[in-house]
């Protein structure tokens, strides 16, 4: 699910969440808060996706919530709802963070801006899918030869798979 503020993409096996709201410094919304525990649902499960990347577009990562929504009185939840109704949706709005640090994969946080940032995020990143990379050889490696490598010993004699 993506809305014009977060765009959701994968590439090379990275699942990237961009906050698209640079002219409010990328402040979170219900919108945006919905897209982004819907894709990192998706991601937690896709075994396409090693690794997760939380950046901002423009010059700021995240100001935090929407203090001009929170003015008018719709940054928790609609006029007139009841204390049981307003926690509700603060508890739905906490689900995002929850997940990126619950999700089963390797996550990154990360503000990009000039280009010189943008090469060092390039090689972070590279960093990042050799980690992958690894993690996935290891995943494999123990469903081949089982969690406590009590096979190892027989398959190797066996020969080559």
């Amino acid at each position: 699910m993506e809305t014009s503020d977060l765009r959701v993409e994968v590439k090379n096996r990275v699942g990237i969440l961009t906050m698209n709201r640079p002219d409010k410094l990328n402040a979170l919304t219900p919108a945006m808060n919905d897209a982004a525990v819907a894709a990192l649902r998706e991601m937690a499960v896709n075994p396409e996706v090693g690794a997760v990347i939380l950046t901002g577009a423009g010059r700021g990562f995240c100001a935090g919530g929407d203090v001009s929504a929170m003015h008018r009185g719709e940054e928790i939840a609609a006029a007139g709802a009841t204390l049981e109704q307003q926690v509700d949706t603060l508890r739905e709005r906490h689900e995002w963070p929850w997940l990126l640090h619950s999700v089963p994969k390797v996550t990154v946080a990360v503000r990009r801006q000039t280009p010189q940032e943008q090469r060092r995020f390039d090689a972070a990143l590279e960093l990042l899918l050799q980690e992958v990379v690894r993690q996935e050889i290891a995943r494999r490696r123990d469903m081949i030869y089982g969690e406590a490598n009590a096979s190892r010993q027989t398959v190797h004699r066996a020969g080559p798979l």
